[in-house]
């Protein structure tokens, strides 16, 4: 009886030894994925705030420069569709791949950066064509196009710029919060339970999307 006992016991202890190392393997693997995940998050995180944070101080350069030499309101969305064609921020090679792999960490995160991207794109096409205006008056004299179509290019332009930079900044806080900050995990949970006056506009404007004034 006794023997048999020692034997049961010898036979669980080896099997509950396995259970529990193969638990610890599994541990470990899962801990050493996603260590390795949080960083390539972390380093696409910082390659994506680069750019957006690029992206808005351009913008906000053009509205103080636009408000210090006393732009008239109506003349606003011409001068800085202009400026933007000469000289608007590009953004890095490894832009759409970064934001790919920050997509799945947030739905209103990948909404921001996948808007901005689409936004953005649109408004160098037509800051490209406006830049082509410009080339084609300097050099003929003449406008190429109907005033109208270039005017309604140039407030197309100012608005859709606009809104990119709102996006930009909206995605470049949930970056920080999110992956960047020391504490994401309690980040999370707070703005589960509850947001503040940034969140709060970011949420309109993914829900209206149009420019934020509180932004």
């Amino acid at each position: 009886m006794i023997t048999e006992l020692i034997e049961w016991l010898c036979k669980w202890q080896t099997l509950l030894g396995a259970a529990i190392g193969g638990i610890i393997g599994l541990l470990s693997a899962l801990i050493v994925a996603h260590s390795a995940r949080r960083r390539e998050e972390i380093s696409a995180a910082m390659i994506l705030v680069g750019n957006l944070v690029k992206v808005v101080a351009a913008f906000q350069t053009l509205l103080e420069k636009s408000e210090g030499e006393g732009v008239p309101a109506n003349e606003h969305h011409r001068w800085i569709s202009e400026k933007l064609a000469k000289f608007r921020p590009s953004l890095s090679p490894m832009f759409e791949s970064s934001v790919a792999r920050i997509m799945p960490v947030s739905g209103k995160l990948a909404s921001h950066l996948e808007l901005f991207s689409t936004i953005y794109s649109d408004v160098e096409l037509i800051l490209e064509r406006i830049a082509d205006d410009y080339k084609s008056f300097r050099r003929t004299g003449k406008a190429p196009r109907p005033k109208e179509e270039m005017d309604a290019d140039a407030e197309r332009a100012k608005i859709g710029f606009d809104t990119a930079v709102q996006h930009a900044i909206c995605a470049e806080h949930l970056l920080s919060t999110l992956i960047l900050s020391k504490t994401p995990i309690f980040n999370r949970i707070r703005m589960f339970l509850w947001k503040n006056q940034k969140e709060r506009s970011c949420n309109d404007l993914l829900r209206t999307g149009t420019p934020n004034k509180a932004l």
